[in-house]
């Protein structure tokens, strides 16, 4: 059975997304921002008024630098869009990596190793 292949995302990436997720803040800004569809007011964002603007513009920093997020600034605004395409070869990275070493093995015959 052929494995599929592995998703074209660094361990240096995969580091990069859990760390931006793993602050409930920054989860909670990654889930409105795809929630939203195409594109999401920075200001509409429900943190962005329990937070000073350069606590959120450091998260926001964080998203966009592990490539979760894409900001496109308009004069004084900002558009958010989420990277799904990103999300989604990291979530099949983290899939990937967890899945048994058998699983992944090329030999395909379905024998345990060193039988």
């Amino acid at each position: 059975m052929a494995q599929p292949p592995t998703p074209d995302l660094s361990a240096t990436d995969v580091t990069l997304i859990t760390r931006a997720l793993a602050d409930p803040r920054r989860y909670g800004i990654v889930t409105q921002v795809a929630g939203a569809g195409d594109t999401l007011q920075c200001c509409a964002l429900a943190e962005a008024g329990r937070v000073s603007p350069s606590t959120m513009t450091h998260h926001l920093q964080q998203l966009e630098q592990a490539g979760l997020i894409e900001v496109t600034r308009d004069g004084r605004f900002a558009k958010l869009r989420f990277v799904r395409d990103r999300y989604e070869r990291y979530l099949s990275r983290l899939q990937h990596d967890a899945a048994p070493a058998a699983a992944r093995s090329c030999a395909g015959d379905g024998a345990p190793s060193g039988a």
